[in-house]
């Protein structure tokens, strides 16, 4: 299942990659024809594929690998807060970086559920 989400995304990729490919060459044919030399070597054509930087997570597709302050990276989450203005408008507030080391799903999900709670509670 994951290698073939994996070549579904190259397909996606390249399919994007060979339309601008192929109108950046359907371009300086253009100007070939007017007359006009192109600048620059012709670009290459994408390659078909995966390639060795395309990745997935198997463990869990909902996070993602995020810089830590001092260097590095972690497994983690990007939760998002919902307010409301004064006119009982909602709107989405500042984020936070909730780590996933040591917890999992169930814990970060609690952890939201109580700011809401919290924050009704300040409303």
């Amino acid at each position: 299942a994951v290698k073939a989400e994996i070549e579904a995304r190259a397909a996606e990729r390249y399919a994007r990659e060979k339309e601008e490919y192929d109108a950046r060459m359907a371009k300086r044919e253009a100007d070939r024809q007017e007359g006009k030399k192109p600048r620059g070597n012709d670009p290459e054509p994408p390659a078909e594929g995966p390639r060795p930087s395309d990745q997935v997570n198997l463990t869990d597709g909902e996070s993602r690998i995020m810089p830590v302050s001092g260097g590095g990276f972690e497994q983690a989450y990007n939760a998002q807060e919902r307010k409301r203005n004064f006119t009982g408008q909602s709107f989405w507030g500042r984020g936070y970086y909730v780590s996933t080391v040591g917890r999992d799903k169930a814990t970060i999900r609690e952890y939201i559920r109580h700011q809401k709670v919290e924050d009704n509670r300040l409303e």
